[in-house]
């Protein structure tokens, strides 16, 4: 059996304290030519730039294929061919990491056997995205997935009517729906397309905390920019040291433990060395 590791980061991973994702592609077992990690998008919450990453990951499995005498594994959207019994796929991605490897799968030929996603969001555009897409080519897809009401990443961390005060006054309804679209982190990869296993569970952390890390202490917090600063959603503050926020914070971090946990068990169920 041929493993083919393909883990892609979230965004700005690189000031990570901890990722679960390249501790997962640490622990896996596999040929070290044949395991892809790549860093997430570096420059934003949103944009295009998954697709330089895409297109760098695509190139590097192409160099795998040619060693197996295959000129490519991908064969375009949706259009696969089937399986080779000799290979086994592997994709693992948090956020927008999670984005590019749902794209991967349903690009190749052949299915992918486990994927797992640390709470994958698309955030292609900061308005009228599809926060809704279906997971195509894959056998297994173990979702680990924030529970929104830590208030990581979304509008309901204010608990008013922010978009109304902001915008309702003048009648900007495009524009309150632009900034509600640019807090709220929506996930993708909610479904398998095609019958593959599905197996989503929640934890009470932060974005952040899903992929590994968990923002324990920041100065103050500012929930109107918090999309554009640190996920400070689990933090405590100078304003916020209280018994009840130190609590959200320690199961934060254990939450964040839960959910690699997850992933790496659903991993190892379906037959992935680590």
């Amino acid at each position: 059996m041929i493993d083919i590791v393909i883990c892609v980061d979230g965004t700005k991973s690189q000031g990570y304290k901890n990722r679960s994702v390249e501790n997962f592609f640490n622990s896996v077992q596999a040929l070290p030519e044949n395991k892809i990690y790549e860093p997430g998008p570096q420059s934003g919450a949103t944009g295009s730039d998954w697709v330089i990453i895409r297109n760098k990951v695509i190139k590097r499995m192409d160099e795998i294929a040619t060693r197996y005498n295959e000129e490519t594994f991908f064969n375009g959207y949706q259009c696969t061919i089937g399986r080779r019994n000799d290979f086994r796929f592997i994709m693992i991605g948090h956020s927008r990491g999670g984005h590019i490897i749902i794209h991967l799968a349903a690009m190749m030929k052949y299915r992918t056997h486990f994927m797992g996603l640390y709470d994958a969001v698309e955030r292609t555009d900061t308005t009228f995205w599809d926060d809704s897409r279906a997971i195509y080519n894959v056998d297994h897809i173990y979702h680990a997935i924030r529970d929104v009401t830590v208030g990581s990443r979304t509008t309901r961390k204010l608990n008013f009517g922010v978009n109304n005060i902001l915008f309702g006054s003048v009648g900007f309804e495009l524009a309150g729906y632009a900034v509600s679209k640019l807090m709220d982190f929506d996930n993708t990869g909610t479904n398998s397309g095609d019958g593959g296993e599905y197996v989503p569970k929640m934890f009470k952390t932060s974005h952040g905390g899903i992929g590994g890390d968990v923002l324990t202490h920041t100065l103050v917090s500012v929930p109107v920019l918090e999309p554009l600063l640190e996920d400070d959603s689990c933090a405590i503050t100078m304003f916020n040291q209280g018994e009840a926020q130190m609590k959200k914070m320690e199961l934060c971090l254990s939450e964040s433990v839960d959910a690699d946990r997850f992933i790496r068990e659903g991993a190892r169920k379906n037959g992935v060395r680590m």
